[in-house]
């Protein structure tokens, strides 16, 4: 039992070069408990958490099974387990630690495999971004709302995105097309992406608000939808928490990377006329020093 607020130490390695390579994780609690829990790394001199992995933007609050190359879970309301492969390299130190945000304790069952490199030094960091949460702290994105999900200095390479919206459309005169929003890269200072999404959906492989969800492929997929299909007073608020790697369409920066996210699309077809609600943690590695 874990109580709330409190940290859990997984791992500790000192004097030695290697990465975590596998997290195994069970847990079960109060359903936002659970979803408000999560791990955090510090690497190497870190003081700070360089690396977050939340548990709830894996859509732990609705029963469905995820299966990926890099993300495997399986949940219903108040309980998950998720295997995780992500690769978090530290040069000569790293601890691990698991923790309660929520409000009621929980019961856990994990650990972490790590292989330990011994003849060779990471050439790469990764570190995480997060903004807001599923609950009390989403983030509202208004329509037309251009929002940074991340600005980082390079060289570097993005990693992967987790990615929460509520279209919020239970309310009179709104309606759910933010979803039609486009993600955007900005590499090196441009003022121009590089890349831009044809909508939200189309950037984790899903077509038609995410109606076919929940799925996976092997780098993206869907942990969780809820659609309605309406809008207006009584309507329940459509859902999606979503998932996409980049490890094999890598998205390469030398000096600098911006990622963005725009509530709909200027001359789409689809208007919005209503804000949503947003959570996100953006995963990118960095070049290590060389010293």
């Amino acid at each position: 039992m874990l109580a709330p607020g409190k940290d859990l130490p997984l791992a500790v390695r000192d004097k030695e070069a290697g990465a975590v390579q596998v997290i195994n994780i069970a847990l079960a609690g109060e359903g936002p408990d659970v979803d408000r829990s999560g791990f955090y790394f510090l690497v190497d001199e870190d003081h700070t958490p360089s690396i977050v992995l939340p548990m709830g933007l894996t859509g732990t609050y609705g029963a469905t099974r995820f299966h990926s190359r890099f993300v495997s879970c399986s949940s219903s309301v108040g309980r998950l387990g998720c295997t995780v492969t992500m690769r978090m390299p530290y040069r000569h130190a790293l601890r691990g630690f698991f923790h309660n945000g929520g409000r009621h304790p929980l019961t856990l069952w994990g650990w972490m495999q790590g292989e330990t490199l011994h003849t060779s030094v990471p050439t790469e960091e990764l570190h995480s971004v997060s903004g807001g949460d599923q609950y009390e702290g989403q983030i509202m994105v208004h329509p037309y709302q251009e929002i940074t999900l991340l600005d980082v200095d390079g060289p570097g390479r993005l990693a992967g995105l987790q990615f929460f919206m509520d279209r919020h459309n239970d309310r009179p005169n709104s309606n759910e097309n933010c979803v039609e929003g486009n993600f955007r890269y900005y590499i090196d200072g441009t003022d121009n992406p590089q890349y831009e999404s044809s909508g939200t959906e189309d950037y984790f492989g899903s077509s038609f608000n995410f109606q076919d969800a929940p799925y996976a492929s092997d780098s993206f997929g869907v942990f969780y939808n809820r659609y309605a299909g309406v809008s207006g007073p009584g309507a329940a608020d459509d859902q999606v928490s979503a998932w996409r790697w980049h490890h094999d369409d890598s998205i390469h920066f030398d000096h600098h990377l911006r990622v963005t996210w725009q509530c709909g699309d200027r001359g789409g077809p689809e208007i919005p006329v209503s804000p949503a609600g947003i959570a996100w943690t953006a995963y990118y590695y960095r070049s290590a020093p060389t010293h």
